[in-house]
């Protein structure tokens, strides 16, 4: 088993690190918020009582911060899908489960993503090769697995299995892949035991054009 650390180049680093303040002041705020007032840290510099926390019960938030850590891990992945959650944030919307599902079905793609994330500065996407340098951009883990593909499949001719726990980070790299011409499938727990079989049998035949299957980890075995 090989660790490996994840890092930016210096111009991705800037917008990362943005995105990094805004969900490390989403979670200050929560714990503010929890404990009924301003942080400790912020009164002491005011010469103030820090407050007591509120009791439990009285309590009308969630007990953990769950919105700003999953903020976090996002940009982690990619500072692309960290802009596309930003956007769906501010309609109202999110990168949940649901609706990540009814835009599968709806036949969101990489080039969707694309329009909905581009801003002034940024590569340029209206080649395929731009395409895919466009996705890759602030996701030092999509440049790992299209380098993985590289050597597994098209050298090794062997199969990939991708396990992940975050749908969307999935999103993400199936648009990328697909926009490389690289077939991937998703196992999850929506299709039936039969369709999951399947996918399963193709993966395994190296004959069958199955070159890469994602997991999601909560799929029942």
């Amino acid at each position: 088993m090989t660790t490996i650390t994840f890092k930016h180049n210096t111009r991705e680093a800037a917008e990362h690190q943005m995105f990094h303040l805004v969900a490390a002041r989403a979670y200050d705020e929560f714990i503010e918020s929890m404990m009924g007032g301003p942080s400790r840290s912020g009164n002491a510099k005011q010469g103030q009582i820090p407050p007591k926390p509120v009791p439990q019960d009285k309590k009308t938030t969630n007990a953990f911060p769950t919105a700003p850590l999953r903020e976090h891990a996002i940009n982690t992945c990619s500072t692309k899908l960290a802009r596309f959650h930003y956007q769906l944030k501010s309609a109202k919307l999110n990168t949940k489960v649901q609706f990540m599902d009814l835009m599968r079905e709806n036949g969101f793609e990489a080039e969707v993503l694309a329009v909905m994330t581009y801003r002034p500065g940024d590569l340029t996407y209206d080649t395929r090769d731009g395409l895919l340098a466009f996705l890759a951009d602030g996701s030092p883990k999509l440049k790992l697995l299209f380098g993985q593909v590289l050597r597994t499949y098209y050298e090794k001719k062997a199969k990939l299995l991708v396990v992940e726990e975050t749908p969307l980070y999935i999103k993400l790299y199936e648009d990328g892949l697909r926009a490389a011409w690289v077939y991937t499938e998703l196992l999850y727990s929506k299709p039936t035991y039969k369709e999951r079989q399947k996918l399963i049998d193709d993966f395994n035949n190296l004959a069958s054009g199955l070159q890469i299957l994602f997991l999601i980890v909560e799929v029942a075995s």
